[in-house]
């Protein structure tokens, strides 16, 4: 679905981040938002997942949506394992999927009953993808979602990651170019306020 956003404004207190916004997310397709740090993309993000809201004009095209989210904090449950952490949240999700999951972001089914505690940084990454595309959005908010993986994972996790949001609305921020070239069917620049 096309998501429409027209005069977007957030402020926090005197500091302006967003201002006037408007832009067309295009229905199926992959746009990477990117811009400096502190011009507002995460806000734009948590706007749009409903977490955050905003002082003036309007967003369309996502009320009653399902929305598949990663955050740029991994939000995972640590005392419980990567299994009970999936299936919290995708209820539907098979032993198989989540194995054929973790193998895919280039994980070993070991990880299936590891507490979350014991898991590496790029691993707990790799988990909150999981989670988040099995979840199976109608809409796909990604905020960062390779920050901290090294090239070869990261190459997993682009691949996976686009084999599963083919023909979804996807909003991808991220800082590196070479990324938004590789993912996204459409880039788009946001700038600090001054």
């Amino acid at each position: 679905m096309e998501i429409k956003i027209t005069n977007l404004t957030k402020s926090f207190g005197d500091n302006n981040v967003i201002n006037n916004f408007s832009e067309v997310f295009p229905d199926g397709l992959t746009t990477c938002v990117m811009g400096e740090s502190g011009c507002g993309k995460t806000t734009l993000l948590k706007i749009l997942d409903g977490t955050l809201e905003y002082d003036g004009g309007e967003v369309t095209s996502l009320e009653n949506v399902k929305k598949s989210v990663v955050f740029q904090n991994d939000r995972l449950i640590d005392t419980h394992t990567v299994h009970r952490n999936v299936r919290l949240l995708c209820e539907k999700a098979q032993k198989n999927d989540i194995l054929f999951a973790l193998g895919e972001v280039g994980l070993s089914g070991d990880v299936l009953y590891e507490k979350i505690s014991n898991l590496s940084g790029g691993m707990k990454r790799r988990i909150s993808i999981i989670c988040a595309i099995l979840f199976n959005g109608d809409v796909y908010l990604f905020d960062e979602p390779t920050k901290g993986l090294d090239d070869n994972n990261k190459k997993n996790v682009l691949d996976y990651i686009r084999n599963n949001t083919k023909g979804k609305t996807v909003i991808w921020v991220t800082h590196d170019k070479d990324e938004a070239n590789y993912v996204g069917d459409k880039i788009i620049y946001m700038k600090k306020e001054q």
